[in-house]
């Protein structure tokens, strides 16, 4: 879910930041006092596990997904990928799973990296069901990309000479609902497809070692929720959704949805927002915080989920309370104001971890 004093820190500051579309641990407190931190969060259209750390290889290996449900354009992505402080410094090899607008599908291996702006390089066309085996290892020049089709019985390498002797701080196996711009509200519509599962998972030519704390859930656009498997000796499976743990999903992603929109709309505005603007985008997100929390009251929780939520209710109550008062200020925000703001943001992201544990949820 995402972080609501994200936006306080673009709307107090008149800057733009980064969009921030989930919860994530505040930094530490900016050098000028009377600023307010701005969280770090992943986007949400991503499941499955990271490694910290400094690998220079990373391996997997799994079965392409079919695409099971008909309807409009949808588009699916599994890969392993590297990637440093910076998002810039990324690199990546999978497959894609894409439904067009005709209704054909369309199955492809590609790689991509930081300077192509994420955007998918083709490789070769694969099949359904195709058993697939990826590694990537870095060199002195940069990364090697090998991708093989087991089942087709063809080998692609592809060398990227980026970032070359630019260490990465982590390692990635990962389900992705891509989405189709860098500033989007949403990602494109994400499928069903047959349970995704990435075995024979290594870092560094090890098995690596990956607790629940590691994990992502991905939350689809149009309606898909998938929450990965605890791992174990070097494979997990991202079966769907159900029950509490499904309604919490949807429920977030609700308010993602609608809390993404006006952060897009901060950080990408051409000059600073006037008072008048920045009142008309809190009010945005008060009404995105209302909306959520009536979905959490109004609906039925295990009985071990029930207080967390209710305290996450709460804290979203306070959220409310602290744009009325920045607002009321002019958006002119105080050093004690800053302080207090990122031991909210701190207190929130405990209640959200606690309230997605309870329903068997991972962090993010």
């Amino acid at each position: 879910m995402w972080a609501p004093w994200a936006l306080l820190g673009t709307l107090g500051l008149l800057t733009v930041g980064a969009a921030i579309l989930s919860v994530a641990t505040t930094g530490p407190l900016p050098t000028s006092a009377a600023r307010i931190p701005v969280p770090v969060a992943p986007f949400t259209g991503f499941g499955g596990y990271t490694w910290y750390g400094d690998p220079t290889s990373i391996n997997a290996s799994w079965t392409v997904p079919t695409i099971i449900s008909r309807g409009p354009a949808a588009s699916a992505a599994t890969w392993i990928g590297a990637q440093g402080r910076s998002t810039a410094t990324f690199v990546q090899v999978g497959t894609l799973e894409v439904r067009l607008a005709s209704g054909d599908r369309r199955y492809e291996a590609f790689w991509s990296d930081g300077p192509l702006d994420f955007h998918a390089q083709h490789i070769r066309d694969v099949v359904p069901g195709d058993a697939m085996e990826t590694a990537m290892r870095q060199t002195p020049q940069g990364w090697d990309l090998d991708i093989d089709d087991v089942t087709q019985n063809w080998t692609r390498t592809v060398s990227t000479h980026y970032r070359t002797g630019v260490f990465v701080t982590q390692g990635e196996w990962v389900q992705e609902d891509p989405a189709p711009t860098l500033n989007a509200a949403h990602d494109v519509r994400y499928p069903v497809t047959t349970v995704v599962r990435f075995d024979d998972m290594r870092v560094d030519g090890d098995t690596p070692n990956l607790t629940y704390d590691d994990a992502q859930a991905l939350s689809g656009f149009g309606g898909v929720y998938l929450v990965p498997t605890v791992y174990s000796h070097g494979h997990f499976s991202l079966p769907p959704a159900e029950g509490a743990a499904r309604q919490y999903l949807a429920d977030a992603a609700r308010y993602d949805t609608l809390v993404t929109g006006v952060d897009v709309a901060v950080v990408t505005s051409p000059k600073p927002l006037t008072v008048a603007e920045r009142g008309h985008q809190v009010a945005r997100v008060v009404a995105a915080i209302k909306v959520f929390n009536g979905d959490l009251t109004r609906q039925t929780w295990p009985a071990a989920a029930q207080a967390d939520i209710t305290r996450l209710v709460q804290a979203d109550t306070t959220t409310i309370d602290e744009y009325a008062a920045l607002e009321a200020a002019r958006f002119k925000v105080s050093a004690a104001a800053s302080q207090n703001f990122r031991l909210h943001a701190v207190a929130f992201q405990m209640d959200v971890e606690a309230a997605r544990a309870a329903l068997g949820l991972p962090p993010l």
